[in-house]
């Protein structure tokens, strides 16, 4: 499939070869020319054609290695190029070489992107590797501020704030129709002006989603402890809880962006794994015939809060897209259906409750790794056709590779 790709930067490094061998017989090569050699022979120091012979010798390394797609290894020799002979004739050819590669169609994007498919699971040392050569390549997991998640922001913020005022009337325990739309609308007012002084240049995806996800989270820990713990013994007194923690909520969710800086994508993997550990904790505890309050809602505030945190601390290294990570949940949600699904056409009216929740729980764990695998290659660039654009001697080498 890469036949084409390969052949072409294969011919380019053995053209560039050909012409640095050449140059060495040409006026204008690097090396003088016969008559210049017999006067300067006797001057010349052993240790000057060593350094020499060991420069030509790198060159042709890093020009076999970017022929076989080792640019990380290629780009590390031409820098010592560069450092070591600065005023030589390779160093200078060496540096045209990295000013190429690092521009943005150069050949660094042409290899990149011709390296074989697989799991996308860079760690941070990786990423940092892989944008230390070109940036770009970086993608979906380098982030900048849109307009988009500023709407995002405003938009959930906004809803934020009229569920607030809502709240806070019933606490007050609001009788009359036009106090409680007048709470709601105040509330809303102050989510959608807060929102906006917030994010008065735009804010980053990873930003909004951290946020939103704090608002939700808080809330889900205060409602989930308050009945695990008997937190709450009226109404009034959880209403309490739930606006404390959706404000604490929010706010941990900003003061968490600004010191760990996740991407859109990290924060819907914390959340996937939230949500579906607490539905497989809740499936679990069904079919064991476990029905008592405090143990379930217990149970759901542990493994909800355990698995948050240990996603949040692996998210950097799994590095997944939001994209891919929302057809994962699609992908669990269909095989939840399916297996419950499956159960109830084989056994007919007479299944029990507890042999759907197993064929549900089974077919969500089957979707969650079925989805895994088949977008394992989801956040990888797209092959297509790439130009790269190369200096010679006497002029310049185009070329062109394409998959197919």
């Amino acid at each position: 499939m890469k036949t084409l790709r390969w052949v072409l930067t294969v011919s380019f490094a053995m053209i560039w070869s050909a012409t640095d061998a050449t140059a060495q017989d040409e006026p204008g090569g690097f090396r003088a020319s016969e008559n210049e050699v017999e006067s300067t022979i006797t001057t010349a120091t052993v240790s000057e054609s060593e350094v020499e012979t060991n420069e030509l010798e790198l060159y042709h390394r890093a020009t076999m290695n970017l022929a076989a797609g080792q640019l990380l290894e290629s780009r590390r020799i031409f820098n010592n190029l560069t450092e070591t002979s600065s005023r030589s004739a390779l160093g200078v050819k060496a540096k045209k070489v990295l000013e190429v590669l690092d521009g943005p169609t150069g050949l660094g994007s042409l290899l990149d992107n011709s390296l074989p498919k697989g799991p996308r699971l860079l760690g941070s040392n990786q990423k940092r590797a892989l944008s230390s050569v070109n940036p770009a390549q970086e993608g979906e997991f380098t982030e900048s501020p849109t307009r988009l998640a500023r709407g995002e922001l405003v938009t959930t913020q906004t809803l934020h704030g009229i569920i607030l005022g809502v709240e806070f009337c019933a606490v007050l325990q609001c009788l009359e129709s036009r106090t409680i739309i007048s709470s709601a609308v105040l509330g809303g007012a102050a989510g959608l002006t807060g929102s906006l002084l917030y994010s008065p240049d735009g804010v980053r995806p990873g930003q909004t989603a951290a946020i939103n996800s704090g608002t939700i989270m808080g809330a889900w820990t205060m409602f989930s402890m308050s009945l695990a713990f008997d937190f709450a013994e009226s109404s009034t007194e959880l209403t309490t809880l739930l606006m404390l923690g959706q404000v604490a909520g929010t706010l941990s969710g900003g003061l968490a962006y600004e010191y760990f800086q996740p991407t859109a994508g990290e924060v819907a993997l914390v959340n996937s794994a939230t949500i579906w550990s607490s539905v497989l904790t809740g499936l679990s505890l069904g079919i064991g015939g476990i029905n008592r309050t405090t143990t379930t809602w217990t149970s759901l505030f542990l493994v909800s809060h355990l698995s948050a945190a240990t996603m949040a601390y692996f998210a950097k290294d799994l590095a997944m897209s939001r994209g891919r990570v929302l057809l994962i949940d699609g992908s669990a949600i269909l095989g939840g259906l399916v297996g419950a699904a499956a159960v109830l056409v084989t056994a007919g009216d007479s299944v029990s409750g507890e042999a759907v929740q197993v064929g549900s729980a089974l077919g969500i764990t089957a979707g969650l790794a079925l989805g895994t695998y088949l977008t394992r290659n989801f956040d990888l660039p797209d092959p297509g056709v790439s130009m790269a654009l190369m200096p010679t001697e006497d002029g310049g080498l185009l070329t062109i590779g394409a998959q197919f």
